[in-house]
């Protein structure tokens, strides 16, 4: 959050309601989002907005990350 606040970036998390569990390590998938989130902060320097959402279908978790950023060239 405080690297967002810095870079005028707003952050919108939308969350299933119910607990979701991923088999994995954790503090690697915990990395992972840190990383690509800041990638997403990163790429709007000009500020925007990132969208995280988690959803349950099929059976599956689900976990999108969407920014307003230029993305990769």
């Amino acid at each position: 959050m405080p690297l967002a606040k810095m870079n005028s970036v707003e952050l919108d998390v939308s969350a299933e309601k119910r607990a979701l569990y991923i088999l994995g390590e954790r503090k690697k998938l915990e990395q992972a989002f840190i990383n690509i989130i800041k990638n997403a902060i990163e790429a709007m320097p000009d500020g925007g907005k990132t969208r995280i959402k988690t959803t349950y279908e099929h059976h599956l978790a689900k976990i999108r990350i969407c920014g307003q950023g230029k993305g990769m060239i």
